[in-house]
């Protein structure tokens, strides 16, 4: 799930989809349905690569999470407050997912293990690589929407949450979200 807050304080659920501005604050809750290992890394406008989980603040630490349980992300402490904030750099922002049920060794160490902290050189060569090669293989992943809300409301019927469906054990998922002015 997205979820988003306006600068007007209007608050929903949003996919990928939505287009973003300036000011807007989102929050990620993911949920798996096996356990396994996940690692989540973030690409903004500005192009500085940082590592949001692994995060020492959420689970211990762990990047190994539990099947069905729900993780947010940022978390709700320190000075962003469990929310990200879109600034003034206008463009795409990447978000890039891994999910297996064993430890990705390449994905290990490739940034320190501290909240926000940058990603090496080598490390993004292999997260790109991966996306890559997991974008190159066609049907091995689906990306499906559900839409909530009740009839007659202002946002009925459109897609609020979006899921990850695999073929492969690893589950590689390249989101991207559009900042607009």
């Amino acid at each position: 799930k997205i979820l988003l807050l306006t600068p007007d304080c209007v608050f929903r659920e949003v996919t990928e989809q939505h287009q973003f501005r300036t000011g807007d604050r989102i929050r990620f809750v993911f949920e798996s349905n096996i356990d396994g290992y996940l690692y989540i890394f973030h690409r903004g406008a500005s192009t500085r690569g940082v590592q949001l989980f692994p995060d020492p603040r959420i689970n211990g630490g762990a990047n190994f999470i539990r099947g069905r349980a729900q993780y947010s992300i940022p978390p709700r402490v320190g000075a962003d407050a469990g929310w990200f904030t879109f600034d003034a750099n206008i463009g795409d922002e990447q978000l890039i997912v891994f999910l297996s049920p064993a430890p990705i060794g390449n994905l290990n160490g490739i940034a320190p293990a501290q909240p926000g902290a940058m990603v090496n050189p080598a490390g993004w060569n292999y997260v790109t690589a991966a996306v890559r090669d997991a974008e190159a293989t066609p049907g091995t992943r689906d990306l499906f929407y559900e839409s909530s809300g009740f009839q007659g409301e202002v946002n009925y019927g459109q897609p609020t949450m979006g899921y990850v469906v695999t073929q492969s054990p690893l589950l590689i998922h390249n989101m991207v979200l559009r900042h607009n002015p």
